[in-house]
């Protein structure tokens, strides 16, 4: 939180060094992160609708809707482990951010240069 409303204050205080390339960045990332979220919270929904209903016995278990929701629940542990990166990615973005915006600052470099702000892996 304080390093939000730290990079934020410095953004406001030079806005003539705002980088929209962070900015873009972090919005992917974010997309990203909702994507997977929302997907992984559907498949795990339906997964355990179909799962449930086939071990109380109201559809078959060899009936293909048994194996569709074994393989929804299967889905669901990816799709968190992905939105976990993400949201790591959008941390380093955001590191990356505040490195740049302290750099700019302190050493009244100029240069929008992504790479300076460490955001390549």
């Amino acid at each position: 939180m304080k390093t939000e409303a730290g990079t934020t204050v410095l953004n406001t205080i030079h806005p003539k060094f705002v980088n929209t390339e962070y900015r873009r960045e972090h919005g992917r990332w974010i997309v990203y992160m909702l994507t997977t979220t929302i997907t992984a919270a559907i498949t795990a929904i339906f997964g355990l609708a179909l799962a449930g209903a086939s071990l109380l016995h109201m559809i078959s278990p060899e009936s293909p809707l048994g194996f569709i929701g074994t393989i929804l629940l299967a889905l669901t542990f990816p799709l968190l482990v992905l939105s976990a990166h993400c949201l790591d990615r959008i941390e380093d973005v955001n590191r990356a951010n505040r490195v740049a915006s302290y750099k700019r600052i302190v050493f009244g470099d100029e240069s929008n240069s992504v790479s300076a702000g460490g955001l390549e892996k």
